[in-house]
This record gives structure tokens, sequence and C-alpha cells, in this order.
């Protein structure tokens, strides 16, 4: 009988990771999905397919802020109850949101992923790996690469899993002899949860505040292209 393909998947917070470690673990096809969904430990792991969900930055922050608003243990959170925040005025959750330097959160950052990814790769491959962007198009590369620690080759999807339709999901993970069959679905979405109203009007009026994205799209430029400069 076939081995079955060892999958791994490996993404910072609100990239869709959980969702896409739901999707493999109900494919049908002859794969394993190794536990650990924010895996660190690659290797001391023997692995045949790493997938790396991703998106950019300024969005990751923004999902982030809301998921984790009413939680103390975050400093950025808002730290009041569930009826304090829907009805506080949005002005004053951005006020909150814009006080904090976002890109000093590694776990929200997809770059932490990557370098785990270059981490366990040979050297010479290093240069390959920086050269990895992926467009408004596709939104997903695949390519072959040798752990350094097993001497095995494996294969690597880095994704824009949010970004994506079903059906293109389907197709790129056929690229790699993966049936993916259940609903295509995002199993932690913002928009669907207890402050969905106030996260969209969130959303809507903090395109008033130019300067936040001017400050954390440049964090994108190394793994997107064609991000527009304001």
């Amino acid at each position: 009988m076939t081995q079955p393909k060892k999958v791994i998947v490996m993404g910072s917070f609100k990239t869709g990771t959980s969702s896409l470690f739901s999707l493999l673990k109900n494919s049908n096809s002859n794969i394993k999905v190794l536990s650990g969904k924010h895996n660190r430990r690659l290797k001391k792991i023997d692995f045949d397919l790493l997938v790396i969900p991703v998106r950019k930055h300024y969005e990751i922050f923004m999902s982030a802020y809301f998921q984790d608003i009413t939680k103390l243990s975050y400093e950025y959170g808002y730290h009041e109850s569930k009826d304090v925040i829907l009805n506080e005025k949005c002005e004053n959750l951005i006020s909150h949101f814009l006080k904090f330097d976002w890109k000093k959160y590694d776990h929200l950052s997809p770059y932490t992923s990557i370098n785990f990814f270059r981490l366990i790769t040979k050297k010479e491959e290093h240069e390959r790996i920086n050269k990895i962007k992926l467009n408004n198009n596709e939104m997903f590369y695949i390519g072959e690469f040798s752990n350094k620690f097993t001497n095995k080759k494996f294969k690597v999807l880095i994704i824009g899993y949010c970004y994506l339709s079903f059906q293109k999901i389907q197709n790129i993970f056929k690229q790699l002899d993966i049936s993916i069959t259940k609903n295509f679905h995002h199993s932690n979405d913002g928009n669907k949860k207890w402050y969905s109203k106030k996260y969209i009007e969130f959303k809507e009026n903090l395109k008033d505040y130019k300067e936040y994205f001017k400050k954390y799209k440049e964090l994108d430029h190394g793994l997107f292209e064609n991000i527009v400069k304001e």
C-alpha cells in the first residue's frame, strides 16, 4: 500500500491556516495532515508537502485586533466587554488600534513562516526563496526544495488562501495530486462573528486613515507583486 503523503500547514495567525488545515483533513486523497497548525519544529519532522498560507499585513492586523479585542492577554486588545465594544464609537476603536506598532508582533507576520521554511532548506536554495512573490492573478507558488536536516526533497505551496475561490483552490491542489472536496469556507471569518457589524464599520472608517495603509503596505513588497504605493 502506498504511504500517505505527509502534509504540514504552517501559517501565521489570520491567514486561513485553520480553514486550510480543516479542508486538507477532510480530503479523500491519500494524505496525512500532521498535527500542529502553527508547527515550528520542521527540522524534526518528516514531511512531503509544506503549505504556507499568507495574507497582506495590513489586513492581518485589523483582523487580529478584533479577534483579540476583549482579551487581556494581548496588549493591543481594547480590554472591555463585548457590550462595550459593540456600542463604542468607531473613532475610539480606531484611535486605540493606531497606537500600536503592529509590525513588532511576529505571530502576525507571514514572514515568520517563510523564515522557518528558509531555516530548513539548503543555503544554495535561499536566493530562490527570496525571489518568491505572489501576483494578484495567481496568488500561489509551488516549488521543490531540499530539507538540509534530512536531505529529503519536499514541495512547498505558498498560497494567498483568503483571496481565492474554492474552485481556484481545488485546481491548485490538483497540481499536487490532492483532491479538495469539502465545501469552501473560512472557519475563522471576522465578518461572521459577534463583532461582525462593528468590524465592517471599523474597516470602512479606517480607509480615511491613509497613513496606516502607507506604513504597513511597505511590509508586503517582499512577498506580493503589484502592491500599490500610496
